[in-house]
């Protein structure tokens, strides 16, 4: 799933960069981090995994943005697929190798649930390619046993592929059938203990694939039906981003979180990512929140490796699980910054001029 910032298409009102995408991006991002920290502390965003049904939203809404028509007017298809490997994996890579970390240490200071240095190197080796390892260790067999958020990254890979080969020349109507047949199969397995936390392991791969099968189409949906000059400036904007955290944090029973989780994933999220479209924030705002958006993707690809460090922290300090959960949250941006600063994009500045370098040589030799 990325969870990415681009620049996009300009709108004559108020810019091309949908700066309200970029705050329901970043406060998604941060809850999926907070949330991941509370199943090991105390849980302050019990629904912190529906992030991933709104990055796959926004990832439908902003790949169809930047590459539905150019897709249909020439672009290639091995262009289209290095411009998304360029995007995706520098910051994928950084917290793959936090992953290593984490489990090396694991096992270097005998922590229970770790893997042999044997399966850490093939999932290792599985990972560098964007591949999920087979099942190995103590379950539930992870995708990526080593930084287990990255199972959503696989499957926003995947959907962008399938995007660009497919999906970009479906009509409408075709779209909807298939988010529809998803939801379908998707729907009646939704229960507990998971609820919408599903796909990360082999046990329930076959979600995993629903959810993004059910989300990737409906942004594409309202890319297509979207008013994309009808903007303004509101304050209604900042609502929007708030009622992200509100869905996130609601403390729903058991009981009743089957429907409400798929009452926000089918109707309330797409509502918000067409509000975040056509209300933009106040320019005193606007910054933080771009800035929010920029470091997002960083913020969701790194976190996990980092939170078995702050929870022994949290303890070993004997602090409250809010000032944990505010330290690790205020870290995590701190080094995601970094890493988008001083990693990201550089190697993907140079990446680009590499394949540039490649596909010029390529047309000279044929010349």
């Amino acid at each position: 799933m990325s969870v990415e910032s681009e620049i996009v298409r300009p709108a004559q009102s108020v810019g091309g960069r949908y700066k309200t995408l970029d705050a329901i991006r970043g406060m998604a991002a941060l809850a999926v981090a907070a949330y991941h920290l509370g199943q090991r502390d105390v849980q302050f965003i019990p629904g912190g995994y529906l992030a991933v049904d709104l990055f796959f939203i926004l990832s439908g809404f902003v790949i169809a943005l930047n590459y539905e028509g150019k897709l249909t007017n020439g672009l290639s298809f091995a262009d289209f697929f290095w411009q998304r490997i360029l995007r995706l994996y520098p910051i994928y890579f950084v917290g793959l190798v936090l992953g290593c970390l984490r489990q090396v240490g694991g096992v270097l200071l005998h922590l229970p649930h770790s893997l042999g240095m044997g399966e850490v190197a093939f999932a290792a080796l599985c990972a560098l390619f964007m591949l999920p390892a087979p099942p190995m260790g103590p379950g539930p067999y992870e995708l990526f046993p080593l930084n287990i958020p990255s199972w959503s990254l696989f499957f926003e890979f995947a959907v962008n592929v399938l995007f660009a080969l497919v999906l970009v020349r479906l009509r409408t109507r075709h779209l909807l059938i298939i988010s529809a047949a998803a939801l379908a199969w998707l729907a009646p397995q939704i229960a507990s203990p998971e609820f919408f936390n599903v796909g990360w392991s082999w046990q329930h791969f076959d979600l995993g694939l629903a959810r993004t099968l059910f989300a990737f189409p409906v942004g594409m949906v309202l890319w297509r039906r979207m008013r994309l000059s009808d903007r303004r400036v509101s304050w209604i904007s900042l609502a929007v981003v708030g009622l992200v955290l509100v869905l996130m944090m609601a403390p729903v029973g058991n009981h009743r979180r089957p429907m409400f989780e798929l009452l926000t994933v089918l109707a309330i999220f797409p509502l918000i990512v067409w509000f975040g479209v056509h209300y933009e924030l106040p320019a005193k705002v606007a910054p933080l929140f771009s800035y929010l958006g920029d470091i997002s993707y960083a913020v969701y690809a790194i976190h996990f490796p980092l939170v078995v460090v702050f929870v022994m922290l949290g303890k070993r300090l004997h602090l409250h699980g809010l000032v944990t959960t505010g330290l690790f949250v205020l870290s995590v941006g701190l080094l995601a910054s970094a890493v988008v600063h001083w990693f990201d994009t550089p190697v993907r500045r140079m990446l680009r001029g590499f394949v540039a370098g490649r596909a010029g040589t390529r047309s000279t030799a044929t010349a």
